[in-house]
């Protein structure tokens, strides 16, 4: 074989892009390289990475620390089986227990991400109760395996996923007038096969829009009072965001099952469920599987938890929260902002036509804009497509979140002026 032979010569970068399947976007240049909040393309432009990627990197990119226990496991030990054990797993599942709400006794660590922990949860609360049905709320989003799909409310109409007769769904708090719980529990009280009620305290999705507390005590009792399992999805809001380890914390309302991920392990791929004794039903060959529990990512998790329980971090982190939302607020004087919300580290504003109506291209435009001018935040596509989604990493600094907002803020400006 020859130096001129093709299959000696390295594809160019635009020629791999053509293998990929179109679930991939590929409308921007690959990133090579990351370092705290800044990530750099193939081409050396930089940006300042305040989506956190998939909203997962707590500590950003390439962090020391979390690089460093990475690499020491591998190092150590580089995998397990299910059918064994190791001591950083041990550890991790000890540790979890002790930084979660009260109650929430046993972990299941043996997956790889969100989904397959919201698929852990239903599966827990249909054994226990020996009931079928889960509820959820329209707009939700729980993942995408075919379950969390059709538990799911905002994939309707996809014939694919085979129906969603197994799960009910009821209005969320923010698409009421008033917020009230009564839609589930009109459901809990006339449907006895209902065996649990999944949330997401604040949906990240959907724009970064919480549910009231009261709400969410109202809720927990119809569950008291009904017999179903109360599931909060913590994928998106645990671990170092919201100044609390948890949303539940943050509410003070404790749930029968969380799944947590993203921010578990800071990269890594890892999922969990943490579930009351009561719900520690689903046995071997139940729901484990081959890359869960990895000791990689589980020796990550272990550092994230160690760093966040250090003294006085916590309230870097709500310094920081402060600093964010108090430079949010001040946008609030452009017309096209109808509302800016922020939880922590986590927050999300409305862009809206001069009536109030959601404007989802001029939301568009103004992602685009900033992203174009190195900034990176999300577009929420759900309910009105118009929020823009703020969640820098918790390393995030005062100075970039200056750097991040003044661009939005001027970027709204140079809107407001051509419109």
């Amino acid at each position: 074989m020859n130096s001129h032979d093709p299959r000696m010569q390295s594809p160019s970068l635009d020629q791999c892009r053509e293998r990929l399947c179109q679930n991939f976007q590929p409308d921007q240049q690959p990133f090579a390289s990351g370092n705290g909040v800044s990530i750099v393309d193939v081409d050396g432009n930089e940006y300042l990475d305040f989506a956190s990627q998939t909203l997962n990197l707590n500590f950003g990119h390439s962090h020391p620390q979390i690089i460093s226990a990475a690499v020491e496991q591998i190092q150590t030990l580089q995998y397990t089986s299910s059918r064994y054990l190791d001591e950083t797993t041990l550890m991790l599942a000890k540790k979890l227990v002790d930084v979660a709400p009260a109650g929430l006794e046993k972990v299941n660590l043996k997956m790889t991400g969100g989904s397959l922990a919201n698929e852990c949860a239903i599966k827990m609360a249909r054994k226990r109760h020996g009931k079928y049905k889960i509820a959820t709320t329209y707009g939700s989003f729980f993942g995408e395996t075919l379950e969390t799909m059709r538990a799911s409310g905002k994939y309707f109409g996809r014939d694919f996923i085979g129906g969603q007769e197994p799960f009910v769904h009821f209005e969320p708090p923010y698409e009421m007038d008033e917020p009230s719980a009564r839609p589930f529990r009109k459901l809990a009280e006339n449907d006895d096969d209902i065996a649990a009620v999944l949330l997401t305290p604040i949906d990240v999705n959907a724009g970064v829009i919480g549910f009231p507390q009261e709400y969410l005590e109202e809720i927990r009792q119809i569950c008291d009072d009904n017999d179903i399992a109360l599931i909060f999805d913590e994928v998106q809001t645990g671990f170092g965001w919201l100044e609390d380890m948890f949303a539940a914390d943050y509410y003070g309302v404790t749930p029968d099952i969380m799944t947590v991920a993203k921010g578990l392990s800071a990269g890594f791929p890892l999922g969990g469920v943490l579930c009351k004794e009561e719900y520690d039903v689903v046995e071997y060959g139940e729901h484990e599987f081959t890359y869960g529990a990895h000791p990689v990512s589980c020796a990550t998790a272990l550092e994230v938890l160690e760093i966040l329980t250090e003294p006085g971090y916590s309230d870097s982190i709500r310094k920081k929260s402060r600093y964010l939302r108090d430079r949010l607020q001040k946008l609030k004087r452009f017309d096209c902002v109808s509302d800016v919300r922020s939880f922590g580290l986590i927050a999300g504003l409305d862009i809206v036509f001069p009536n109030g109506e959601p404007d989802s291209e001029l939301a568009q435009r103004v992602f685009d804009s900033c992203r174009e001018q190195g900034i990176l935040f999300r577009l929420s596509g759900d309910f009105g497509g118009n929020s823009i989604v703020i969640k820098p990493p918790v390393v995030v600094t005062e100075d970039e979140i200056d750097e991040a907002i003044d661009v939005l803020e001027q970027t709204l400006q140079n809107l407001a002026e051509t419109a």
